[in-house]
């Protein structure tokens, strides 16, 4: 555990991390996208979905913080949570079109880098 500045990027942090554990925040997000393992203690949107290492009683916490220290998120999995969770929480109008899910995660990837890059995310 390090003690950071005040407005220190949480996509820095994450970046150097080992593992993120969070309670409800886009900071696990911003990790995932980083492939690093998520710890989750609350019930953000991206819990669940087996990408994750959610906490249902915290006396389980070192055991899965440990579990989920030995793990590493694969491109394939990332793409395929990103597709999926894309679908569900922004469908619009895709449904009417042929859609390449994987694709569409690579772009939303894709734009994630060009924030990041830009200094805007």
């Amino acid at each position: 555990v390090r003690i950071v500045p005040a407005g220190t990027s949480s996509w820095d942090i994450s970046q150097r991390a080992l593992t993120v554990i969070v309670i409800e925040s886009t900071v696990g997000f911003e990790a995932l996208l980083q492939k690093r393992p998520v710890v989750v203690l609350g019930f953000p949107p991206y819990r669940g979905w087996g990408i994750t290492h959610d906490v249902q009683n915290i006396q389980d916490l070192p055991q899965i913080l440990d579990e989920a220290m030995q793990s590493r998120l694969s491109e394939d999995e990332l793409l395929d949570f990103l597709a999926a969770f894309y679908r569900i929480h922004y469908p619009g109008t895709w449904y009417s079109y042929p859609l390449d899910a994987n694709l569409m995660a690579q772009a939303v990837l894709n734009v994630f880098a060009d924030w990041q890059q830009q200094g805007v995310w």
